[in-house]
């Protein structure tokens, strides 16, 4: 009689539980847009910042990567760069299906790769009480790499010259379609008062190509990749 009574206290428990678990909703969304940049890391951390975009949905949020050997100051040659991993630090804005959560509530795994790549999917869950979720993310990863820019730097003392860190930028997916401002669908004629259709007097002074010149130089901005290309001593 008591093994019945434990065998059915048992039954319920465990039906209970799935049937929890079955209630949980589950958000499978397509991401189709990523974008992360990245800056130079002072020991300060939270030099990466992310968005991931898809229909009804984009999460922003920021992160760090320990990439000190390189992205902290002056390096002689591009030896020691390298991506690595990411860790979050906290999101900025989630939007998922076109529901706003408290960005506190959204937790992720394996958003980055021990490289610091995109990994083909992340999930975790998102929301609490009535709007708790399991969210599943597919991501538009694998088809794209870093762009890591750097600045030349001059010898000084017993430093022999090469290059700063300044910026990095990952990007994969396509890009949603931009949204036109109202009144860009609106057709050209005199009934809008000439508008639309540029008058030959308010256009003759503008300048034409060649003429345009900027008041101070636009600093040298150098991928490390090209400059592989060019100098084979510099290496990554």
């Amino acid at each position: 009689m008591k093994r019945l009574i434990w065998g059915t206290a048992i039954l319920f428990v465990v039906s209970a539980t799935s049937s929890y678990a079955d209630s949980i909703p589950i958000l499978n969304v397509n991401i189709t847009y990523a974008t992360v940049h990245m800056g130079p890391n002072d020991g300060s951390g939270d030099n990466v910042s992310f968005t991931l975009i898809g229909p009804g949905t984009n999460i922003t949020g920021i992160g760090g990567m320990a990439c000190f050997d390189w992205c902290s100051g002056p390096i002689p040659d591009g030896t020691f760069v390298g991506t690595s991993q990411i860790f979050l630090s906290s999101f900025g804005s989630v939007t998922i299906r076109g529901t706003n959560y408290d960005p506190e509530t959204l937790s992720l795994c394996c958003l980055f790769s021990a490289s610091g790549d995109l990994n083909g999917s992340a999930s975790g869950f998102v929301g609490e009480g009535s709007t708790f979720a399991q969210l599943n993310l597919t991501l538009p990863c694998c088809s794209t790499s870093w762009s890591l820019n750097f600045v030349p730097v001059p010898p000084e003392g017993d430093f022999p010259g090469g290059f700063q860190f300044v910026s990095g930028e990952l990007i994969a997916g396509t890009p949603p379609a931009a949204t036109p401002e109202p009144g860009d669908d609106r057709p050209d004629g005199d009934g809008l008062g000439g508008h639309c259709r540029g008058d030959p007097k308010e256009t003759a002074d503008l300048p034409k190509k060649g003429d345009l010149k900027l008041p101070f130089p636009i600093p040298w901005i150098v991928s490390i990749k090209d400059r592989v290309r060019r100098d084979k001593q510099v290496r990554f």
